[in-house]
């Protein structure tokens, strides 16, 4: 495991994982939370740029996953709504949203994003 984080942390002052790497996950990677695990500190992407990350993934488990993360009980939609809109996936959201019945159809106007 220390190699592995090593190689990573090695690309990642090359750059090479910045290059390639959306505004959305550098966001994340950003934002990330620092938890404590078995005597380990990790650092740990917020659930609500996880869920938007499955949003721009779009496979039917990202879409379940972006369910399963939205319904947690520390779910920060006003979170995710920032996310959303910083990197321009509210039209994204609200298509995808709409479909199952998760949001009401009356955006723009309204940009809630309930689940």
């Amino acid at each position: 495991m220390q190699a592995v984080c090593a190689v990573l942390e090695q690309l990642l002052c090359e750059g090479v994982l910045r290059y390639y790497a959306t505004s959305l996950e550098t966001e994340a990677v950003e934002q990330a939370m620092v938890v404590d695990w078995e005597n380990h500190r990790l650092r740990v992407m917020r659930p609500e740029h996880l869920a938007a990350t499955a949003l721009t993934v779009g496979r039917p488990k990202d879409r379940a996953r972006l369910v399963y993360l939205a319904e947690l009980p520390d779910f920060d939609h006003a979170r995710f709504a920032g996310i959303l809109s910083r990197h321009e996936l509210h039209d994204r959201w609200h298509n995808w949203a709409t479909v199952p019945g998760l949001i009401q159809s009356t955006y723009p106007h309204d940009q809630s994003i309930n689940i």
